[in-house]
């Protein structure tokens, strides 16, 4: 399992009603991205999301050069993607602990 950090160096989405009409228009098209389990949006200083991955593989064939160019036209700011592994997941309200491989 692959744990992605996209950050923008600043807040990209607006105001808390921009940011959710953005959000309710754009969150369908990460339900159909091959190997992605889940993406957090995030607001604070940057914006950007968390995404959790099957594999290494399927986060790298999302964040291509062309995806990386279309969020700097989109948001004026190249983004920085961090991928991290993740070999422990204690989820608190399934009350389990894995270990995925």
């Amino acid at each position: 399992m692959i744990l992605t950090i996209v950050a923008l160096p600043q807040q990209a989405y607006g105001d808390t009603a921009t940011a959710r009409k953005l959000f309710e228009e754009v969150a369908p098209r990460f339900q159909t991205i091959p190997g992605l389990r889940t993406k957090y949006f995030v607001r604070g200083a940057q914006s950007g999301g968390v995404y959790i991955w099957a594999d290494r593989a399927a986060a790298e064939s999302y964040f291509t050069p062309a995806w990386a160019a279309r969020m700097e036209q989109s948001y004026g700011a190249a983004p920085d993607v961090t991928y991290l592994d993740v070999p422990c997941v204690v989820d608190n309200d399934g009350g389990t602990i894995a270990f995925p491989d």
